[in-house]
Order: structure tokens, then C-alpha cells, then sequence
């Protein structure tokens, strides 16, 4: 299995065109970087609309500036971060004393987790690097048991963890709250207020410099999860997440009903003993022995409910982020305590990996797709092209001008406050929707001036940000069938040439 995932991997990473719809966000972000511009200043906006962070970018950065900003480059970064998230599990589970193959068997299913296709987190995306250090601000407190310097370095990480995927900071309030609940009141009110002291002042800075950072960054998406929103997406996705693991959740009932009497008796034991420290600042709030990785999963899991697993923009993603790295490490830590695991589980867990690897088939990552080698050709014959979101990464591995690099529809979302509890604190900004009909009418009048060697864009999806006028003053040529192989689809671009 981990030969399988090793070669599907190999030749995602590899694999020259997009390989899903907007990869070439990230990659638009790194070329501004090594050109000296800023990424996030309004003047770049909406053509290169990041709404992850600055961290992933500036990661790639030193190395795009020797090989360039290409799409594999950040590929390779992405890989190299996934391995460390992997091998980071491994080692977490080492310390919990689970055997080497139970051990392995989990981490081979994380790193199935972290390509399943379906998915963007192995493409040109930050979530393994924002991963890694969500999982590093977590569990180094925990490895050096809670001491200041590791508190300090779960602090730093967090902020860093902040800047790449922002939902990744949910770190702090697991690690402060649990220092709080059941280690020391003080650690976790002092924790929580150093944080505070380092992160309330960053953002105004951040603001100041990067004027657009939190309008893409936060708002958009707290705006998009006022419309796309639902519990009924939030059941697909939880059924899918149980189906994905059945075999797995199998063993978790069976261990449950086997052991249920000395499990009922252990829980009496531990509710009888519980105390409450109201006053005693260095005690924790209660003397019960909850172990880190249980609360962390039981907190990600309440924010997927509530939260971010309603959301239409992301499938499954989040759950393999948040809560696949607690589910995995307390289920196997749990399994291992049977004492006849091997005979009994070995069957159910190859046979979930058979099911849960069933999709990555490398076959067809097609590095040969004549579609894309003609989009390939057209835009290393033209030279500025009115793109559509697949196109962008062809662009910028080509060191040319990217009009929209996948997420540019969504910039001017962040004028409005649609969530009525952040317009109770933030005003609407005007100057995002000026920036953004200024742009549109930039595309406009290159249109009628004919400025434009190339129009390539999947019209259904672009509608927004391709003025009508196109068809005036261009001629359709045709139509390239374009796959994004691991996630999204057939995507139909059409050829405009002027008229």
C-alpha cells in the first residue's frame, strides 16, 4: 500500500498540467514574490486573490527564485511537508508505546488521507505545511510536558500556523484550554494572554502592509459561509467520512462491546474522582485524566459540525486535517490494547486500505493528455492571453501575466458583510469594489482595443470576471477539453482570437 500511494504521489507531483481547477493560485502568489511585488497589496487584486495566507508562499519562495515559481516546484514542497506530517504521527504514536505495525497501518491511512483524490491537499496548496505546524504547536507542549520554552515554541508556531491556513490556529485554543482544564489554570490563562500579545498587534500590521490580507483571507470566507452553507452537506460528508473508515469503526464497536464492563467500571472510577479547583491558580480547573489526543478530537470534531463541515467549498479536506490525525492516533493507541489485535484486526484493516486506496490510481494522471499539450502550445505561442482559471499555471510557468488565477470571482466578496455578527464590528469596504469594477473595466477595454493575442477561459465558470463585449470583438476557434485528474473534472476552455 505504501508502494501504491509512493507511485501515485510520484506521478501527481510530477505531472506537468493542473491538476485541479485553481491551482494556480498559490503558484500566482510565489511569481509576485519573486519579482519584489507583494502578493496581497489591493493593486494585485482580484487577478491574484490568495484566500489561504502568506506563510505557504514565502515557504517557497527562496527556492522559486532558483527554479522558478512553477506548479511541481510547490508540489515538491507540498510532498516534502506531507512526509513530515506523517512521519511527525509516527513519532507521536512511538511515544504511546502502539505497535510498530498498528503504527504503521495508521500512518499509511493519514498518508492515503492527505492524496485522496477528491481532494487539494497534495497539490500546489498550504494545508500540509499549515498541518504541520497545528500538529507541532499541539504536541511538542505535550512531548516536553507543558514546560515554558515549549509553550513559547507552541505560541510562535501557531501564529505561523495563523498565517497559512487560518482555521490552523484552532491549535492555541485547544492547547490553551486544555492547559486550563487539566493542568494549570495559570499555564493556560498565561499561554492564552502571551498569545494575545503577540497576535492582536500582527494583524495590525499585517493590515498595514498586506491591505488586502484579511479581506481575502477572512472575509470572503466568512461571507461565503453565509450563503454555502448547510447541515445537509455537513451529513453527505460525515457518512462519507464514517464509509471511508467502516472496517475501522467496525473494530472500534467490537473493542467497545467486548471490553464494555471494565470500560463502564473505568469511567465510574474516573467521574467519582473528579474534583473541581476553583481558587488554587496552579492546579488545574479538574482532576481528571482526559488525554490530549481524545480532547483535541472530541473539540475538531464540534468544529466541523458547527463550522467548517458545513461548508460547499471544501469535500472531506477539512476532516482529513482536523480530525483523521486524533481519530487515527486514539482509534489504533485504543485497538492496541487488545491483547489479540493482530489475529483478530489485521484482516479489517487490509481490507480498509483496499477500499481506501481504491481511487488512487495514477493511470490517470495522463503527462501525455494532447489537450493539454495543445493548450500548452497556444500559450507558448501567445504571449498575453485573457485566461480562465486551469490556463493560469501554464502562465506562470511561463513567466507570463495571469488575469485570473482561480479565485480572482471571489474577491469582491469581501466588500460585504453578509454574517450579521461581523458587521456588528466591520464596516463594509468600498475601496475592495471599486478595485474590483476598475479591473473589469481594464479586461473591457483591452477587449475592444483588441489587446489581447489569446482569450482561453471555461466561460461557465468565468462568467463574472469575461465582459460580454468578448464576443463582439472576438471569434470563438474552438473548444480543448482540459482534466484536472485528481480533483475537479473536465473543464471545456474555449479559444477566442480577435476579430
Amino acid at each position: 500500500f505504501t508502494v501504491k500511494l509512493a507511485v501515485y504521489h510520484y506521478q501527481l507531483v510530477t505531472y506537468p498540467f493542473a491538476a485541479e481547477y485553481r491551482e494556480g493560485v498559490i503558484p500566482s502568489n510565489t511569481a509576485l514574490l519573486v519579482n519584489g511585488e507583494n502578493p496581497f497589496s489591493v493593486d494585485h487584486q482580484p487577478s491574484y486573490t490568495n484566500l489561504y495566507g502568506l506563510g505557504y508562499p514565502l515557504m517557497v519562495w527562496p527556492l522559486a527564485k532558483v527554479f522558478g515559481p512553477t506548479i511541481i516546484l510547490h508540489r515538491i514542497v507540498t510532498g516534502f511537508f506531507i512526509l513530515l506530517c506523517c512521519l511527525f504521527l509516527f513519532v507521536i504514536m512511538r511515544r504511546m508505546k502502539v505497535p510498530f505495525h498498528l503504527n504503521a497501518c495508521a500512518t499509511i491511512f493519514f498518508y492515503a488521507s492527505l492524496l485522496y483524490p477528491g481532494t487539494i491537499t497534495a497539490c500546489a496548496n498550504p494545508s500540509p505545511l499549515g498541518l504541520f505546524l497545528f500538529a507541532l504547536s499541539i504536541f511538542i507542549p505535550w512531548m516536553k510536558n507543558y514546560s515554558v520554552g515549549s509553550l513559547i515554541v507552541s505560541i510562535l508556531l501557531g501564529l505561523a500556523a495563523f498565517y497559512t491556513k487560518l482555521y490552523f490556529v484552532f491549535g492555541i485554543f485547544l492547547v490553551g484550554s486544555y492547559l486550563f482544564f487539566f493542568v494549570s489554570k495559570k499555564k493556560g490563562l498565561l499561554y492564552t494572554l502571551l498569545f494575545l500579545v503577540f497576535w492582536i498587534p500582527g494583524i495590525f500590521i499585517v493590515d498595514y502592509f498586506f491591505n488586502s490580507y484579511f479581506n481575502n483571507c477572512f472575509f470572503i470566507h466568512d461571507n461565503d459561509a453565509v450563503g454555502h452553507s448547510s447541515f445537509i452537506f455537513l451529513t453527505r460528508q460525515l457518512k462519507a467520512y464514517a464509509h471511508i473508515h467502516g472496517p475501522i469503526l467496525v473494530l472500534c464497536a467490537f473493542v467497545f462491546l467486548s471490553q464494555c464492563k471494565r470500560i463502564l467500571n473505568a469511567l465510574q472510577t474516573i467521574i467519582k474522582g473528579v474534583r473541581l479547583n476553583f481558587f488554587r491558580l496552579e492546579a488545574p480547573l479538574f482532576t481528571l485524566p482526559v488525554h490530549l489526543v481524545l480532547y483535541c478530537g472530541f473539540w475538531c470534531l464540534l468544529l466541523l459540525v458547527f463550522s467548517l463541515g458545513k461548508g460547499h467549498a471544501a469535500w472531506l479536506w477539512y476532516f482529513f486535517h482536523l480530525l483523521s490525525p486524533f481519530f487515527l492516533i486514539g482509534t489504533f493507541w485504543i485497538l492496541s490494547r487488545h491483547s489479540w489485535w493482530p489475529v483478530l484486526f489485521t484482516p479489517f484493516l487490509i481490507y480498509n486500505l483496499f477500499t481506501f486506496t481504491a481511487l488512487h490510481d495514477y493511470k490517470k494522471l495522463d503527462k501525455n493528455d494532447p489537450q493539454w499539450i495543445l493548450a500548452s502550445e497556444l500559450v507558448k505561442t501567445y504571449n498575453d492571453i485573457l485566461n480562465g482559471p486551469p490556463v493560469a499555471g501554464l502562465l506562470i510557468d511561463q513567466g507570463k501575466h495571469v488575469y485570473d488565477n482561480g479565485l480572482s470571482e471571489y474577491f469582491k466578496m469581501g466588500a460585504f458583510r453578509w454574517n450579521p455578527r461581523t458587521a456588528k464590528f466591520f464596516k463594509p469596504n468600498g475601496q475592495i469594489m471599486v478595485r474590483y469594477y476598475v479591473y473589469l473595466n481594464t479586461i473591457r477595454n483591452k477587449i475592444k482595443n483588441k489587446e489581447f493575442d489569446l482569450a482561453m477561459i471555461t466561460q461557465e465558470q468565468d462568467g463574472q470576471l469575461v465582459p460580454g463585449e468578448l464576443q463582439e470583438y472576438y471569434n470563438y476557434v474552438g473548444t480543448v477539453k482540459l482534466k484536472c485528474p485528481h480533483a475537479g473534472g473536465d473543464f471545456p476552455v474555449t479559444i477566442w482570437r480577435p476579430k
